[in-house]
């Protein structure tokens, strides 16, 4: 299971009523056929993203998980297999040395491919202690390092830059082993 360390909780320390709010993933719309597949959003904040693939992929089943949210905070969507995972400007919120753990996960729950946009740049955000609200700015070299040693091979990759901030787009195929009958 993957637990919430309060410390780097992105939504208590920054209680703006924008913050995780989500956003609108194009991505999202061009690889997830509108069908009747599932979708888990992991770390979804406060449901945005949700909410945009509800509307726009009107036969997707999707949910969301955020162990900082209490309603997406449901353990138990990391416990089923997911036709598709996602994750938007989310990765680079957890420190580098849980990276491994979480890909392996989403490896571990995804039937079809695992679908994220990671921020390359520093937030203008910081934690009481200092650190970055972007815990793991990692180049993209490292990033699909981590994603090929998690057994999620990518499939394709860009750096896009939105208004002044460089995002590491990419889709992956899940190769990890998982209960069929989830």
């Amino acid at each position: 299971m993957i637990k919430a360390n309060d410390t780097y909780n992105f939504h208590k320390h920054f209680p703006k009523p924008s913050a995780g709010r989500g956003k609108e993933y194009p991505i999202l719309l061009e690889r997830v056929p509108n069908d009747h597949y599932s979708l888990l959003d992991f770390g979804c904040g406060k449901g945005g993203t949700i909410e945009y693939v509800t509307l726009n992929l009107p036969k997707v089943y999707v949910a969301g998980y955020d162990p900082f949210v209490a309603e997406y905070n449901r353990s138990e969507h990391l416990d089923r297999l997911w036709d598709y995972t996602f994750s938007g400007d989310t990765l680079e919120h957890i420190e580098e040395e849980h990276i491994p753990h979480v890909l392996e996960t989403l490896n571990s729950i995804t039937r079809n491919s695992s679908i994220h946009v990671i921020d390359l740049d520093p937030a203008d955000k910081t934690f009481p202690d200092g650190r970055n609200a972007h815990l793991a700015l990692l180049s993209p070299e490292v990033w699909l390092d981590h994603f090929e040693r998690a057994g999620l091979m990518v499939k394709d990759y860009r750096v896009e830059t939105w208004n002044t901030s460089r995002h590491l787009v990419l889709e992956a195929y899940a190769t990890g082993t998982y209960d069929t009958d989830g």
